[in-house]
């Protein structure tokens, strides 16, 4: 049965009176930016500036910009003067872990799941995509029981919603077993890919998902358009065939406040 998900934000909003002075000034714009008074888009004061407004050396007005990039509140753009005020409205996005790629799934569906879950949402979005044929890296070979060798196809995606970068998505696939087919080709599959796999005979049946949180790498962050304060998750996601064969790797790396992942787990087997 299929719930919806709110994510609940800690109360921010409190401040001790043990706070520390980039605490202090962090809930000051918190709070300017959640009533509007600095509205989205808007940029703040430079360092010196906001250093002078609340009497705070450039170090501790810098722990205060951390703590709002962290949050997802502000973002900070190298060579550019001042902070980008970003909209406190936006939700995270819930990633529905246990179905995204089920049968039943596909099967209210025509699209792949990328799109099926924006129609879900009722969002807007697209993706960019590249498609490359190389050796297998050593954990993808790992993962999908190949040689290194051995040669995979991956279908590099920059998923964009509502306007902005929501998340990195690369699927890889033994060569051997998507040479000459549409996966292998460099248009976009809007079916989706797990459904060319069904057809071949090789439905996705089980999964097994890694799933890591750690900082992005410099790529990731400007790929992503995030600071480098904010965490991100990785997933590594192996999908099997009905014969327990490993037939992709779906590897995902999301901005952690614009994300979170929801999963029902059977607890009776």
């Amino acid at each position: 049965m299929s719930r919806q998900i709110r994510s609940t934000p800690l109360n921010s909003e409190a401040i001790s009176p043990k706070a520390l002075l980039y605490e202090t000034i962090a809930a000051d714009l918190r709070r300017r930016i959640r009533t509007g008074e600095l509205a989205p888009g808007s940029r703040l004061p430079g360092e010196d500036d906001l250093g002078a407004t609340y009497g705070a050396a450039r170090g501790t007005v810098r722990q205060a910009l951390g703590l709002l990039r962290s949050e997802g509140l502000v973002r900070t753009f190298q060579g550019r003067k001042g902070s980008v005020v970003l909209d406190p409205n936006v939700a995270p996005l819930p990633e529905d872990s246990s179905r995204i790629h089920t049968r039943s799934r596909r099967e209210i569906s025509t699209m792949d799941a990328f799109h099926t879950g924006l129609e879900y949402q009722g969002l807007q979005g697209h993706a960019d995509l590249t498609v490359e044929r190389l050796a297998a890296p050593p954990y993808v070979a790992d993962r999908l029981a190949l040689a290194d060798d051995d040669e995979v196809v991956v279908r590099r995606r920059v998923l964009w919603v509502e306007g902005r970068p929501s998340a990195l998505q690369d699927n890889w696939f033994p060569l051997a077993l998507v040479e000459g087919t549409e996966i292998e080709g460099e248009a976009d599959v809007g079916r989706g890919t797990n459904r060319i796999l069904g057809e071949m005979g090789h439905e996705v049946t089980t999964r097994r998902d890694e799933v890591r949180v750690r900082m992005p790498t410099p790529a990731e962050a400007q790929g992503l358009m995030i600071a480098g304060g904010v965490p991100v998750l990785a997933t590594l996601r192996t999908g099997f065939d009905a014969e327990e064969r490993p037939v992709v790797l779906y590897e995902s790396v999301l901005p952690g406040d614009r994300h979170f992942l929801v999963y029902d787990v059977q607890c009776d087997t």
